[in-house]
């Protein structure tokens, strides 16, 4: 391997060249430095590199760390780079056809199947714009054109890519390739290019250190030839290497007897990153909390604590601000985030953090911390749900309608007390919820692999550390358990089941043949052909996706059926169904209490129906029994056989006359006013007094007692909340403290 591509491949030269001159420019005064720069013929090398190496110089950094900062920050820039490449994926079949399409000379296509070895085939399509458009220079003016996509290409992308890429680019962009190199002194003078202008002497000015060329006795032809020249000879090596790292995955943090790698295959089958993203943030606090206990406990030094935070606090900085992604070839977040901490403050410090730990306990407490919130969260939005219901409630306890039975009218209710049955039924989900948070509030960490460890650890720190109410202690049991996954999947779906009958019942109610209730606009949804339609979606939805939460408790059960004792890794399955169980009864608890609040709710229909179809019929045999002294049974079968004759003669119990008549042939004479009482809908539903009954008194007393449930269950929400914040807390107050910084608010 020559020179270059030592430079090129492993950029050891350009970072210790950069950190002398960076060394020796902040030794300079300004004066100086100006002086300093003129001389050398340039303003200022690659931004990134030399924040990089003033950083890591100020932190006091040197020799190989100083190295592994800089490198780190490349890599970042390196991925920032990536995820804007990952914007074009969907142009990379279109590529070829776009070229294709573009009036390109001889000269131009061959340069563009050389460029092929070295520049990713999704960025071709911005060298067939170039190609299109070379450099945006106007022909009438000769001045720069400000808005063509070369210009805005180089205001961009060197951010994103690698300075010998970028320059690739732009030679490549040119035809022939070195006419329009301009000098240093033409770029500044042409304003349209303002930050590009800089930019582009930036670009050109870390090609020559690669070259290590003077600036000044090279000529611009020279230069386009050279750089075509270089990366045309070191292309095959370069892809040789990005192949070889495709091709052979990087060696695992476990690898130490296996004479092998995995292969991509193998590690695209085996790892859980998309299921591990939501559990960085928990991974890295279940992580402080350890490394805390380990020092305590003095299996590490303090100066092991102290790195290992350091580095622990730098990894969730990056992953709030988006910068800590998770690598598949590292298998799963666990990995990721020791390989973070070995990356950065080698193995002496960061291979300690896994000591008397393992994946085993550890995925268990990322699932814990994440499952016990989530069920918070659900719990917010069942008591979101319940008070709209309760404001339902309390504007219509007497408010009469029909109550079903076999979906047929039964006895008349108010829609008050339709609501109220909602609130008791959810107060159980919420009981369950609970039982479940309860299973979830236990401390797995310390049961290691199965059978505990060694070592002194003092679990419940770890436990005060985490929020737990107490350690699960049986470290067989602790690996083998998932019972608090199927707790917690067993009473969603309860609350996905009662939701799905909300559902039916609106689905239904909103009909023309029911005509009690109308969805506000907001929650419905149209059709494509029928301009009449106003259709339910969001309850359809609802009732829809309730099977995707069964189906989510069922894979579980289904997984654990058969599983010995001891980790398995048939429980990597156990996080996916119930994620999206947590994501479907979150959105559905979402929409629906405002749905439910903006429906109209036609209470005059409503009293119409429940007036209807001899929905009063036990009001009438329960007067029976206590003014004429018949048994019930008699008195069922006397109504029973006047309601057959009145629906034979397609009458109601309204048809007062004919309804007195027939009672007459049962030697049952009463008077009609009595009659009109009794088979009232609205009265009956005032008469029904028992406790628990549709009475309107009875109503606004369960109201008020769901209410104090409500409050019960607030309240409890409130306290798991800060039970979790308050540690979460004080595990920051003491990674606070061993990193000598101000205690944090947070």
């Amino acid at each position: 391997m020559n020179k270059q591509e030592q430079l090129l491949i492993k950029e050891e030269r350009p970072y210790q060249r950069a950190i002398e001159r960076v060394k020796q420019e902040m030794s300079m005064s300004p004066e100086e430095l100006q002086t300093h720069r003129q001389k050398m013929g340039y303003t200022r090398f690659h931004p990134v590199l030399e924040k990089l190496i003033r950083e890591g110089i100020e932190l006091g950094y040197a020799g190989d760390r100083l190295d592994r900062h800089i490198k780190r920050g490349m890599m970042e820039m390196s991925e920032r780079r990536q995820k804007a490449s990952s914007q074009w994926q969907d142009e990379q079949r279109k590529v070829i056809e776009k070229l294709n399409k573009h009036p390109l000379n001889q000269q131009a296509k061959k340069l563009l199947i050389a460029a092929r070895a070295w520049i990713p085939l999704d960025q071709l399509h911005v060298l067939s714009l170039m190609w299109a458009y070379p450099l945006g220079i106007d022909a009438e003016t000769s001045e720069f054109d400000e808005y063509s996509p070369i210009v805005s290409l180089i205001l961009d992308m060197e951010y994103y890519w690698p300075p010998q890429e970028v320059m690739a680019v732009l030679m490549l962009s040119l035809e022939p390739p070195h006419e329009l190199i301009l000098d240093a002194s033409d770029l500044m003078a042409a304003e349209t290019l303002k930050g590009g202008a800089w930019i582009l002497i930036d670009i050109l000015q870390e090609y020559m250190e690669y070259m290590e060329s003077d600036w000044n006795a090279i000529s611009r032809e020279e230069l386009a030839r050279k750089w075509l020249l270089t990366e045309r000879n070191s292309s095959q090596t370069l892809i040789r290497t990005q192949q070889e790292n495709m091709q052979t995955p990087q060696k695992t943090l476990w690898a130490g007897r296996f004479s092998t790698s995995l292969t991509t295959e193998t590690i695209a089958f085996t790892h859980s990153i998309e299921a591990d993203t939501r559990l960085i943030g928990y991974d890295i606090w279940g992580s402080q909390a350890h490394a805390i206990m380990l020092a305590r406990q003095e299996i590490i030094s303090d100066a092991d604590l102290r790195e290992i935070l350091h580095w622990l606090r730098k990894a969730e900085e990056d992953f709030q601000n988006g910068d800590f992604t998770l690598d598949p070839n590292k298998e799963d977040v666990h990995m990721n985030v020791e390989s973070y901490l070995i990356e950065n403050a080698g193995r002496e410090f960061g291979g300690k953090l896994h000591t008397a730990r393992s994946r085993n306990d550890q995925v268990l407490v990322d699932a814990h911390l994440y499952i016990r919130e989530e069920i918070l969260n659900i719990q917010r939005g069942l008591s979101t749900l319940c008070e709209a219901f309760l404001q339902i409630a309390k504007a219509h306890a007497d408010t009469v309608m029909p109550g079903y039975t076999h979906t047929q009218h039964a006895q008349p209710i108010s829609l008050g007390f339709w609501a109220t049955a909602y609130v008791s039924m959810f107060l159980r989900d919420q009981k369950r919820l609970q039982s479940a948070y309860t299973l979830a509030n236990t401390n797995p960490l310390g049961a290691c692999a199965l059978a505990g460890t060694t070592f002194p650890i003092d679990r419940e720190l770890t436990t005060k550390l985490l929020g737990f109410d107490a350690p699960h202690e049986h470290a067989l049991d602790v690996i083998s358990s998932r019972d608090f996954i199927a707790e917690t999947l067993f009473a969603l779906s309860l609350v996905m089941a009662n939701l799905s009958r909300i559902s039916e019942e609106l689905i239904y109610w909103t009909t023309y043949e029911f005509g009690i209730a109308v969805l506000d606009d907001a929650y419905s949804f149209g059709s494509s052909i029928m301009p009449q339609k106003k259709n339910p979606d969001i309850a359809e939805l609802t009732r829809g996706r309730t099977g995707r939460v069964y189906g989510a408790l069922l894979d579980l059960l289904t997984n654990l059926k058969g599983l010995p004792m001891g980790y398995n890794r048939d429980f990597q399955e156990d996080k996916p169904p119930l994620w999206e169980a947590f994501d479907i009864a979150k959105a559905c608890l979402g929409l629906l209490p405002e749905l439910l609040k903006t429906t109209d709710f036609k209470t005059e229909r409503m009293a119409e129906l429940a007036n209807a179809n001899f929905a009063t019929a036990t009001e009438l045999a329960n007067y029976l029994v206590k003014e004429h002294q018949i048994s019930f049974r008699e008195c069922h079968e006397i109504v029973g056989w006047l309601v057959g004759k009145l629906v034979h003669q397609e009458k109601t119990f309204a048809d007062w006359e004919l309804t007195q008549e027939l009672l007459k042939e049962k030697n049952i004479d009463t008077p009609i006013s009595q009659l009109k009482q009794i088979l009232d809908a609205e009265l009956a539903i005032q008469n029904n007094q028992s406790l628990g009954g549709t009475s309107p008194a009875e109503v606004h007393r369960m109201i008020d007692n769901f209410e104090a449930q409500l409050n019960a269950v607030a309240l409890n929400i409130y306290n798991c909340q800060s039970q979790i914040e308050n540690a979460h807390r004080e595990t920051l107050r003491i990674v606070d403290k061993v990193l000598g910084e101000q205690v944090s608010t947070l």
